[in-house]
């Protein structure tokens, strides 16, 4: 499963994100964290500001948590 599609299910999400959508969350979610934001609320947070339609779809299977996102997006990056 493709990072884009994680961040679909973990979100709700209709569609997967784009990249671009996807460097800016990380950004921010990164930066809510380091003014000591709890990391699911700060991506939840963030996942609101960049990403259309959070919550529109339940997906039944269990999403991974946003450290793991992150480090996977993190890599991805080089």
């Amino acid at each position: 499963m493709s990072l884009a599609t994680k961040i679909r299910v973990k979100f709700g999400l209709r569609d997967d994100p784009t990249e671009q959508q996807l460097e800016d969350w990380a950004r921010e979610v990164a930066e809510l964290i380091a003014w000591g934001e709890d990391p699911e609320l700060a991506a939840r947070i963030a996942a609101f500001r960049y990403f259309d339609g959070v919550d529109q779809v339940f997906y039944g299977s269990q999403a991974d948590n946003i450290q793991a996102l992150l480090k996977a997006l993190s890599a991805k990056k080089g």
